[in-house]
């Protein structure tokens, strides 16, 4: 990676600047619901996304969230009423933890020296329950946020990238792409992103001052 040339970070949202728990949600439907299909459960306690395609459909805003939520009580056998939507929706909210400690901080730093962008893979229930939260800092330190179920469209395909890519009119060299999934790494590297994978290599977003100031120095060696 040459960072001479990067002038642009485009940053993952969940995972990232913002707290998520996933194992939380099945925790709740569990709670909330006792006879809870598990079959739609992985091993690991998250929601099993290739037995639901729906899911990534409400990702990508194909479908709206009363579609979504008649989707996901017949996938975990809860019979829908009004009274269960509501839970449903906390429990499909609950996920959502809040901004990370020091966040403000870390992307005004950040910001001094870079064109901040936000792309992100979300949907319209998580959407509206965390917009009021991050307004403030979406304003302050982004050029323009980038949502998945706005797009038509999400991480890891290509298209999401390109969509970026020709909206902010910037070539891939010029951007680094930071996001703590393997799979969303890979596919922008493909386009020649530089990235920097969340998690790996201890790797955090209160580091990448750190490290974008180093791979600056080691280039002009």
């Amino acid at each position: 990676m040459n960072n001479s040339k990067i002038n642009t970070l485009l940053i993952d949202f969940g995972g990232v600047i913002y707290d998520i728990d996933t194992n939380s949600t099945i925790l709740a439907f569990k709670k909330l619901f006792s006879n809870v299909n598990e079959s739609n459960i992985s091993n690991d306690k998250k929601i099993n996304y290739s037995s639901m395609p729906f899911l990534s459909k409400y990702e990508r805003g194909e479908i709206d969230t009363n579609e979504f939520l008649i989707s996901i009580a017949k996938a975990f056998n809860i019979e829908l009423n009004d009274n269960n939507i509501y839970r449903i929706i906390n429990a499909w909210n609950v996920t959502l933890s809040g901004l990370k400690p020091e966040i403000d901080r870390t992307l005004e730093e950040l910001s001094k020296n870079y064109n901040l962008y936000l792309l992100s893979n979300t949907n319209e229930l998580h959407y509206n329950y965390f917009i009021g939260e991050c307004s403030l800092i979406f304003n302050k330190y982004f050029k323009k946020l980038f949502f998945s179920h706005k797009m038509g469209t999400n991480k890891p395909n290509l298209e999401i990238f390109e969509k970026v890519l020709n909206d902010i009119e910037i070539n891939p060299e010029n951007v680094l792409f930071i996001d703590d999934s393997k799979e969303n790494i890979d596919s922008a590297k493909i386009l020649k992103i530089n990235t920097y994978q969340i998690g790996s290599d201890n790797n955090s977003i209160y580091n990448l001052s750190d490290y974008l100031h180093t791979v600056c120095m080691n280039s002009q060696l």
